[in-house]
């Protein structure tokens, strides 16, 4: 069985997925290095940066399975707009907050965990959106 790519870029909403894939893996492989730096500049302790690194990439091989069910019986594209308002708000409040001088490691703590939960569903929701033929 031969695949045609050709034909598979051609069809716009695949480009269209791929694109946001890789912006957001890209985002992801970003805040991941953020992560653990800010936790240092915090906490001064390379230990905290490893547990940070390793907390974020928990909720997707756990979470994920769990609530794949639980997403393909709701409106996918509204999962995928308030998780993304959820993350941008948690990210804003992290980075004014660095800026400012008012992050401390509990309210990085607390922002950090409601960041990471709410990109385990848009992560199901990106992938059961997909068409596929068998």
């Amino acid at each position: 069985m031969s695949t045609k790519y050709g034909k598979l870029f051609k069809n716009k909403n695949y480009c269209k997925d791929l694109a946001s894939t890789v912006v957001n893996r890209f985002g992801d492989s970003v805040d991941a290095i953020a992560s653990s730096w800010i936790v240092y500049e915090l906490t001064g302790q390379a230990a905290w940066s490893a547990i940070i690194y390793a907390i974020n990439r928990l909720p997707t091989i756990f979470v994920t399975p769990l609530v794949g069910p639980w997403v393909e019986n709701h409106c996918k594209k509204n999962i995928m707009i308030i998780t993304d308002i959820i993350r941008a708000i948690c990210v804003g409040i992290m980075a004014t907050g660095l800026m400012m001088g008012f992050l401390n490691a509990p309210l990085y703590w607390s922002f950090k965990s409601c960041y990471i939960h709410s990109r385990s569903l848009p992560f199901t929701s990106r992938h059961c959106n997909v068409p596929y033929d068998r």
